[in-house]
């Protein structure tokens, strides 16, 4: 239904994070490349990045990369793992090599 329900969260800084939030699918996002491809992806910078999912997550979140990684059911995309960093450098290269 071109959207995104956030399942579940977690912040290291002890912060709320919003559970069972409906976001409308964004085209710049990690979202809906994993959708599209079924392969893990990261960006490295959210300040380059366009849309409004981007702008929340920087501008409200304070994120600066993320990578994430499909949820993958019968051999279908079911949903994606983010992990979000806050630190100015991207999160190390080998995020991106998730398996299960």
């Amino acid at each position: 239904d071109d959207t995104v329900t956030v399942l579940g969260g977690w912040s290291a800084a002890g912060e709320l994070v919003e559970v069972g939030g409906r976001w409308p699918l964004d085209p710049h996002g990690l979202e809906v490349t994993i959708s599209r491809t079924g392969r893990p992806a990261r960006i490295d910078d959210l300040s380059e990045v366009p849309g409004r999912t981007a702008a929340v997550a920087r501008d409200e979140l304070g994120i600066g990369s993320s990578v994430g990684c499909p949820i993958v059911v019968e051999r279908r995309v079911w949903g994606a793992l983010f992990v979000h960093s806050t630190r100015a450098a991207p999160l190390p290269a080998a995020s991106r090599h998730w398996s299960g």
